[in-house]
């Protein structure tokens, strides 16, 4: 969360950090190289690792072993603090809540669980009517979003565990979802090619649209004010995008192949 360190996770089960200094030298045209130094936070032998997260503070890391448990490490130490077992078929997206006392799952199925991050115990289970692709935490912590294949995302009580609210708009999948961490806005990029803006403060409603690639939109993020979107796309290119008009800003130089998760 500081920008000065890397985290990636493969599937060889190796969760690796990297030290992001400054190159002596020469620079790039619209960035700044830097030097990876590279230490091994964390291994799970014969296993891959599919995600891994940061909390909120930078305090913790979650990473996922598909199928098998959610570890918890100390970010600074790399000790780990907590596995949680029994995870089932869990095997795509975990995130924190805002204060980190919560983690949240999905098996790639119609399912979402929440656990509590510093005892492992199961908080609360959502059922969606269709398969869920992604799951975040609103910014004010109230709800658990889900997004899923045919479309919609579903925001959940933290409390009751009922449906508040459904969003509709994209013709089929949505592959990701994320919120602007200050005005609680929340962006959904889907395989229609479309990257769509809602307003969670006015009725959840939709505040507009943005044709974004050709083909699925795999990602799109807010920086840190929320000023600015990134989105990346199946055509092979990242573009920046205005956060409050959708006006394209800049493209960055492409295709890349099977660009995924840009970052601020």
């Amino acid at each position: 969360p500081d920008s000065r360190q890397l985290m990636t996770a493969g599937v060889d089960g190796a969760v690796r950090l990297w030290d992001l200094g400054p190159v002596t030298g020469g620079t790039s045209k619209g960035a700044q190289p830097v030097e990876l130094v590279e230490s091994t936070l964390f291994r799970q032998e014969s296993s891959e690792v599919s995600d891994v997260i940061y909390s909120f503070d930078g305090q913790k890391v979650a990473l996922l072993v598909p199928g098998q448990s959610i570890v918890v490490l100390d970010a600074g130490s790399g000790e780990q603090l907590l596995e949680i077992t029994g995870v089932g078929g869990l095997s795509t997206e975990i995130a924190f809540n805002p204060e980190g006392s919560r983690l949240a799952g999905s098996s790639g199925d119609l399912e979402a669980t929440i656990w509590d991050a510093g005892t492992g115990e199961k908080v609360l289970t959502v059922n969606d009517s269709s398969t869920i692709t992604d799951i975040d935490f609103t910014p004010d912590n109230r709800f658990l979003a889900t997004a899923t294949i045919d479309g919609t995302v579903s925001l959940w009580d933290m409390v009751t565990g009922r449906k508040s609210h459904r969003l509709a708009g994209h013709a089929s999948w949505i592959e990701h979802i994320s919120f602007n961490p200050v005005t609680g806005k929340l962006a959904t990029s889907g395989v229609d090619g479309l990257t769509r803006i809602w307003d969670l403060n006015q009725a959840a409603s939709e505040l507009f649209s943005i044709a974004a690639h050709q083909g699925a939109v795999y990602d799109a993020v807010f920086n840190a004010d929320g000023s600015k979107i990134a989105s990346a796309g199946e055509d092979g290119l990242v573009k920046l995008w205005d956060g409050e008009t959708g006006e394209l800003l800049h493209a960055l130089p492409g295709p890349l192949e099977w660009p995924h998760y840009p970052a601020f």
